[in-house]
């Protein structure tokens, strides 16, 4: 696929459609809007105060589970990877600081996607001094962005999201907050260069020309000049421009005091900043206490912060996420400023009606979490508003309702139509149960070679690392840092087996069940927690074994080559009996975990059933448990939830039930 940032300054042949009174350029406009920013102090400081605040609010993705409304927060996806990674020369914070400040100056932001396929590889921001918006003859279509900036290239409609503030006079284009208060932006930079002369001049022009159109720098510039060429040199006088089209030229004897410009500067500021919402007592001590600077704070970011990012809101979940997966939408929590006293009631009334834990209610003042207060009692309350939120996106996708429908169907059909199987198992019958076992334990197989790969490799390297220390019982070894070795090499290799065999247990439904596998950070945590229990437990006997036989070897008064060739045949003995052993308990887990993770996910499983290989090696308490079927968020009689919860080396498989 072409790469639509390459050649971003490649000329290109277009054809350039215009309709009277409407127009998709607006670069002088543009221009001169986004330089003001560098020109007034106080637009400077109320651009950035938003820009700054916008960037550092978290986006949230969650996920439409059925036509109900029902959702659930994701972690790891495609559009999360790109928004906190947009390109490789901006971080995503300086790219949403980019993005709000040409919304907020010009009143358009473009973004240029590079896609492959439905993945969003990376974006741009444009300068929207540079870009046209492109129509068809008829006027009625965009066909295109054409970037001019030197040259021009044109890009597809679908590979730029355009943010606007929405301009009544014209649809194609936004209108920035600079452009209302264009005047008063001009008149503080006029009169700051007025005071500046203050020394030179006696703080005044010696004519001040009055106008009624608007006159930025460039123009008033080319005025002095002409003035100065006409009546001649130093005895031209200095001239002030103020206001619009030239109507009057006056003379100025008033001394700086009486013109009060500071006084007028203040009038100014609170202008340029009612243009932005930004309560006054943000950037000034005026009169300013700590009431009502709590109060501005909260103003601030329910009317300059919260209405802006809503704009970029609604666009990348009506334009950008369909584009790559309409059963996902973001959204974000509130910025505005927690009332503690406020806090304490919502969260005791929330813990009362089982919307929340009592480990989340805790985590809320950051106390320590209490073992079994991860608790819940489903209450409705806890989703309301996000399924109203999610019914909305529903009914704006009809495709997405038509497929979450047939899921629904396809469930109650199975259960429906299947009175012969065994209880609620998704089997018809023992030997089918056999069979997905031995098929899913040969997975096991395979998967695990990956594994005792990277633990030969590991050994391999722990060796060396041992040799090239002095063999001694206590300074053979870094035994923090080969713990950190093995966390750092395992852990990329245990997530990506959970989450290859999360998606693989869903695929698995009735072929394919149109699910899709998330984890989030407490998914992951638990698997981080158990690479961290196995690869502590491999450098730990390792360390006492090797220590054990370095001490024999120095008391036997062996050299350093035969403790070497001991330590090496500890290794080479490992590599044969016990790194498979391992291998395989560790990704049974996983896989097994992975599985039950999946079927709590699951809209169309209900249960889980346990099935054991049936020879003379199974554990007793796993016989127990063969054919038993149990809610998928329960345990089994055993007191495990999964085969492998607790017990090393299962060979036992979970099966759905629905």
């Amino acid at each position: 696929m072409r790469n639509p940032l390459r050649g971003l300054f490649q000329t290109k042949s277009i054809g350039i459609h215009r309709i009277e009174g409407l127009s998709g350029f607006e670069h002088l406009t543009d221009v001169n809007n986004l330089n003001s920013y560098k020109d007034s102090l106080y637009l400077y400081i109320g651009v950035s105060m938003i820009m700054k605040r916008v960037a550092g609010i978290p986006l949230e993705l969650y996920k439409i589970k059925n036509r109900k409304g029902d959702v659930t927060e994701v972690f790891d996806h495609p559009l999360l990877d790109v928004l906190s990674n947009p390109n490789s020369f901006q971080s995503a914070r300086e790219f949403w600081e980019l993005s709000v400040s040409h919304y907020l100056l010009s009143g358009d932001c473009f973004w240029l996607l590079e896609r492959n396929g439905t993945k969003i590889e990376q974006m741009v921001v444009l300068r929207p001094d540079y870009v046209e918006v492109a129509l068809s003859a008829d006027g009625k279509t965009i066909v295109g962005y054409d970037y001019r900036h030197h040259t021009v290239q044109r890009f597809k409609p679908e590979d730029v999201l355009h943010i606007r503030n929405t301009d009544p006079t014209n649809p194609l284009r936004g209108v920035g907050v600079v452009r209302p208060a264009r005047s008063r932006i001009l008149t503080e930079i006029e009169a700051t260069a007025y005071q500046a002369s203050f020394f030179k001049n006696q703080g005044r022009p010696d004519f001040a020309v009055f106008a009624d159109a608007d006159v930025d720098e460039e123009k008033a510039a080319d005025f002095r000049m002409r003035w100065k060429a006409v009546f001649g040199g130093k005895n031209a006088g200095s001239v002030g421009i103020f206001g619009r089209n030239v109507k009057s030229v006056q003379e100025l004897n008033k001394t700086p005091k009486e013109m009060d410009f500071i006084a007028s500067q203040h009038f100014l500021r609170d202008d340029i900043l009612a243009a932005l919402r930004i309560p006054k007592a943000m950037v000034t001590s005026d009169d300013v206490n700590l009431a009502n600077a709590k109060e501005a704070y909260r103003v601030f970011l329910q009317e300059a912060v919260t209405p802006v990012f809503e704009a970029f809101l609604d666009v990348i979940n009506t334009k950008l996420v369909p584009t790559v997966d309409q059963s996902v939408f973001f959204d974000f929590t509130d910025p505005a400023p927690v009332d503690r006293e406020m806090l304490l009631k919502e969260t005791s009334q929330l813990k009362r009606d089982g919307i929340i834990t009592a480990n989340e209610a805790r985590a809320m003042y950051n106390y320590d979490a209490l073992e079994g207060g991860d608790a819940l009692s489903a209450s409705p309350q806890a989703i309301q508003a996000l399924a109203e939120t999610a019914k909305q996106f529903i009914r704006k996708r009809p495709l997405l309702a038509k497929k979450l429908d047939a899921m629904e169907k396809m469930a109650d059909l199975i259960i429906s139509s299947e009175p012969k199987r065994q209880l609620n198992s998704i089997f018809p019958d023992q030997k089918s149960k056999e069979a997905y076992g031995k098929a899913y334990n040969d997975r096991i197989d395979r998967k695990a070679e990956v594994v005792k790969e990277a633990l030969d490799t590991f050994h391999e390297g722990m060796l060396k690392r041992i040799l090239q220390n002095e063999l001694s019982p206590t300074t053979f070894m870094d035994l923090i840092g080969e713990k950190s070795l093995a966390k750092a090499l395992f852990g990329p290799i245990m997530e990506k087996l959970y989450k290859e065999a999360g998606q693989e247990a869903l695929d698995g439904l009735f072929r394919k069940s149109g699910e899709h596998f998330f984890t989030d950070a407490v998914l992951l945590a638990a698997i981080d927690g158990r690479v961290g229990f196995f690869t502590n437990s491999i450098v730990d006997t390792t360390f006492e074994v090797l220590k054990a036989k370095i001490a024999d070897g120095i008391k036997e008064g062996h050299g350093i080559e035969k403790i070497g060739r001991s330590l090496r045949d500890y290794f080479e003995d490992m590599t044969v009996k016990r790194a498979r052993t391992i291998a395989q308990t560790e990704t049974s887990f996983v896989l097994s975990k992975a599985t039950n993770d999946a079927y709590q996910q699951s809209a169309v499983v209900t249960g889980k059933e346990w099935l054991t290989v049936g020879d003379e090696k199974v554990r007793p308490e796993h016989a127990d448990n063969n054919g038993k079927i149990v809610p998928k968020g329960a345990t089994f009689p055993n007191g495990e939830s999964h085969p492998g919860d607790h017990s090393v080396n299962c060979r036992c498989v979970l099966l759905p039930a629905i």
